[in-house]
């Protein structure tokens, strides 16, 4: 059956669009992106027969009546989705299910039919009163008990239903049988009969018994005039709940009947030959010297329609994102187009394509121009001039081709984005020390700075290492510090960081880059918190401190302030939760696959359980101000699965580390609770054998190896918190010693360093102070913040005496900042050198006269690694080589300069 070409659609119609094969996606399409949410207002929307705008199409190239969905694929994928019809991506096939909510809405909400929607990732569906919201961490327990589900992330979504709904129903009940004509009757009967679990439970009566006794329940209790309660009355029985069912499918029927959406005709490949005829005329004019030219429109103001298109297509609906924007471009300028499924194949489950494409547009840029910026922003506009460039050199298409192909990487022979993974991931045996799955696979979207800066080491310098040996290990920490460290407020400082350490990116090689040297100029302009020795911040009592008999109502980032030189330090990291997961590694890995961390709409097959609980202090009164500030600190959370959240409760630690104990449970209690975690050991023996192990292994993989908190039996937090902060703190620091020793961070601090006098043969060059200077050398170079260096010498060529001077910071910090070392020459008389010399305009920024006395440069230490004092040395031999004079003058002031260095530096 062809396409019928026509200016509206019912939704049966549209519904079977992509499952025909009519319509599809165009290459610029992206996947679908629409939250919970959108899809319930949308059918929300439908079953009132509101218009829900209308759909683009374009003639499918080289095909006959077949067309490209250019705007629309978020709706139309929602309204496949109600009626569980293939769908234009695979990824969405079985991983969304729709269910229309018996019970009225509340006067308050602005919905008409209270649709659900439940995700593989949240099988137990969205909040009901804000559909915007996941559910609460107990709610989501709870309903794992409802389902009796084991592992959730292994069963159909058809095992399911939303927890928070009052009385649900599947949509595609009402959808089908009104397809199918079906009487009323023979709609409730498929319900009872058909809606069953793969053990046959009968969902619809499970639900319905539950719901009436929730009314009963609430009838009893006096509850039926408060809020949702009076809305509930009106399906409070067998009769209405039967009258619900039959209006909604009344509904349902007029929908599919009279609910009809436009469609608008756009000839896409009309719209690209546009763009490349103005294109063609933009360059012919370039060519002609016509007077008139600026009468003429300028080709390049629609030189970019078709990005103008998209733009303007997704303005009203989820906006394409500028790195969205660009792979749209890239796909649709194209000519090898199985490049896209190499692209997404090598991205899978660790970057977005669209990241991946900003990442590689920088490496390729970067590469070709020293001078390209660090952000990684990058402008449509800019992006589609360069990818369309037809130049000599290697295109854009095949410098990303190249990186997905090319396997010269390692002896394994990876690509680039392998080898980079290889090097970063966890690995049991190989590389215990690595990063587990899951913060592989954020650090892309939270520090693609830091990503970009690894990838182009591991390309421009060839960076290799052992392995899983120290200096592998050592690398990753760096890395870390610069991740963790260096994110500053809402992930905005990575680009500081990575501007700071870019000179040593470029300079030193692998031993020197991956090493404190690096971490000095991360640090500069304060751009990241100082890193301070482990022994130092524990041992230096900050620990001691902080737990030795505190004061209940002290603030603690007070408390630390007080007492530690790294508030900083410390405040960022008590809150990264990534070291949370990290020190977990060994146990998250061991019971997740790699597949369960990629989810439609989360990564994190887990829930972030506070060890003592948060029962324990919200919504109270009295709670002493310091327990509550550490509360919520790396110390007391857990990277806990929901399969073993269900056989948790919100109970002491000394409960939850015990929980095979007859004594807290009533014999049939006791019964249920170990039967739950028999199965939990059944399906992970290799980690665990028997019942009596728990005992040993659920601190050891919650991280509590100190043996007090399978003690801790303290709950009234306004009495007796002293012993829950004290293992919360101390959890805190082991949580950080884990990670110092894991990755050699120890070897990355900073310890006291030579300054660039290192370079100077002493014996020939002063120190000058205040006490020691010449009237004229004080008043022209001391400074208290910097130390100066003189040398005194006659310049045989002019024979003038002139002094060579060294001038930098005292300050560690700022010595590596950019031109903050300044060499240069001084002549006690007025003008009788430097007014000699003649400073074109074109380098007097090169060569700065400051008064007629003086002439210096700036120059930028990189490290204090011995390679960057060469490179400090070559800067300066260059300037003086290139000095405004004649040649004797020149080649003197060289030879005498490089006659004053130490001996070791002068060799070379």
């Amino acid at each position: 059956m062809e396409f019928d070409k026509k200016s509206i659609f019912k939704l049966t119609e549209i519904s079977e669009w992509s499952e025909k094969g009519h319509v599809s996606l165009p290459n610029v399409q992206r996947g679908f992106v629409w939250k919970a949410s959108q899809i319930e207002n949308l059918w929300d929307s439908l079953l009132r027969g509101y218009p829900v705008g209308s759909f683009v199409l374009s003639p499918k190239k080289n095909s006959e009546n077949k067309y490209e969905l250019l705007d629309g694929q978020q709706r139309v994928t929602a309204i496949c989705l109600g009626f569980q019809n293939k769908t234009f991506k695979e990824d969405t096939q079985n991983r969304y299910k729709l269910f229309i909510d018996l019970e009225y809405p509340n006067s308050e909400d602005s919905r008409e039919y209270i649709f659900r929607v439940i995700t593989k990732s949240h099988p137990w569906g969205y909040s009901r009163n804000d559909n915007s919201k996941t559910l609460a961490a107990e709610d989501k327990r709870i309903a794992i008990e409802l389902y009796n589900k084991e592992n959730w992330l292994e069963e159909e979504i058809d095992e399911f239903f939303p927890y928070e709904a009052s009385l649900c129903v599947p949509f595609n009940y009402f959808i089908d049988s009104a397809l199918l004509n079906d009487s009323e009757t023979e709609l409730i009967k498929k319900i009872e009969n058909n809606w069953t679990d793969k053990v046959a439970n009968n969902l619809w009566s499970i639900l319905k018994n539950r719901w009436l006794q929730k009314i009963q329940q609430n009838i009893s209790n006096g509850n039926v005039n408060k809020g949702n309660y009076q809305q509930s009355l009106e399906i409070s029985d067998e009769d209405q709940i039967v009258h619900r069912l039959k209006n909604i499918y009344s509904d349902v029927k007029k929908m599919l009947n009279t609910q009809q959406v436009p469609a608008l005709y756009l000839d896409f490949e009309l719209l690209k030959d546009r763009h490349r005829e103005l294109e063609s005329v933009g360059a012919n004019l370039k060519n002609q010297k016509n007077e008139d030219q600026e009468n003429i429109i300028d080709p390049d103001k629609e030189s970019d329609a078709i990005e103008n298109l998209f733009i303007r297509l997704n303005s009203g609906g989820t906006i394409l994102s500028g790195e969205d924007l660009n792979y749209s471009i890239l796909k649709s300028n194209l000519k090898n187009d199985t490049l896209i499924t190499y692209i997404e194949s090598a991205c899978k489950d660790y970057i977005q394509p669209s990241r991946f494409i900003t990442l590689a547009y920088k490496l390729y840029q970067k590469e070709k121009n020293k001078n390209e910026a660090l952000l990684m922003r990058v402008k449509p506009k800019q992006f589609q001039k360069i990818i369309c460039q037809n130049n000599r050199g290697e295109s854009f298409e095949a410098y990303v081709s190249n990186l997905l192909i090319e396997k010269v990487y390692n002896e394994s022979k990876m690509t680039l984005l392998e080898y980079c993974i290889y090097l970063l991931e966890y690995n049991k045996l190989k590389h215990p020390n690595g990063l587990p799955h899951l913060i592989v696979c954020k650090i892309a979207q939270t520090a693609p700075e830091i990503l970009f800066l690894l990838l182009y080491r591991l390309k421009k310098s060839k960076d290799k290492f052992d392995y899983g040996e120290i200096e592998h290990c050592r690398a990753l920490g760096l890395f870390t510090v610069l991740m963790w460290l260096g994110k500053g407020e809402k992930q905005r400082d990575h680009a500081k960081v990575l501007t700071n350490i870019w000179p040593a990116v470029e300079s030193l090689p692998t031993d020197k880059f991956w090493t404190a040297s690096t971490i000095q100029r991360a640090l500069l302009n304060k751009t990241m918190s100082p890193l301070p020795s482990f022994k130092k911040l524990k041992e230096g009592k900050l620990l001691i401190r902080l737990t030795q008999t505190p004061k209940s109502n002290t603030p603690l980032w007070d408390k630390i302030y007080r007492n530690s030189n790294y508030y900083e330090f410390t405040h960022d990291i008590f809150f990264e939760r990534d070291l949370i997961i990290y020190a977990q590694r060994e146990f998250l890995d061991d019971i997740f696959k790699s597949q369960e961390y990629h989810q439609e709409d989360t990564n994190m097959p887990f829930d972030w359980d506070h060890i003592s609980p948060s029962k324990f202090i919200y919504s109270k009164k009295g709670i002493p101000r310091i327990i509550k500030d550490c509360y919520n600190t790396i110390g007391n959370l857990r990277a806990w699965p929901y399969a073993l959240n269900r056989t948790d409760q919100a109970v002491a630690p000394f409960y939850k580390f015990n929980p095979i104990n007859k004594s807290q449970y009533s014999e049939f209690e006791y019964l249920k609770i170990t039967q739950s975690w028999q199965k939990f050991i059944d399906k992970n023996l290799s980690i665990i054998k028997n019942l009596e192990d728990l005992k040993s292994k659920l601190p050891e993989w919650s991280f509590c190896n100190n043996k007090k908190w399978s003690e801790l039996n303290s709950e009234d937090m306004k009495k007796s918190w002293q012993p829950t902060y004290d293992l919360i703190m101390q959890r805190n620091f082991a949580i950080i010693k884990n990670w110092y020793e894991s990755l050699n961070i120890e070897d990355l601090l900073i310890n006291e360093i030579e300054t660039p006098s290192i370079i100077l043969n002493k014996s020939k060059w002063k120190l000058i102070n205040k006490k020691n200077a010449d009237k004229e050398l004080k008043d022209a170079l001391i400074d208290d913040d910097f130390y100066v260096w003189i040398y005194k010498t006659n310049l045989n060529s002019l024979k003038k005496e002139i002094y060579y001077f060294f001038q930098f910071s005292k300050s560690q910090e700022d010595i590596l900042a950019e031109d903050n070392f300044v060499f240069g020459l001084y002549s006690f008389k007025q003008g009788e050198f430097v007014k000699s010399i003649k400073i074109s305009d074109k380098v007097k920024n090169v060569y700065s006269t400051n008064n007629e006395n003086f002439i210096h440069g700036n120059f930028t230490l990189i490290s204090h690694e011995k390679e960057s004092y060469l490179k400090l040395i070559d800067d300066i031999s260059q300037w003086l080589k290139e000095f405004p004079g004649t040649r004797a003058m020149k080649a003197d002031i060289l030879n005498i300069f490089l006659g004053t260095l130490n001996i070791k530096f002068r060799n070379y």
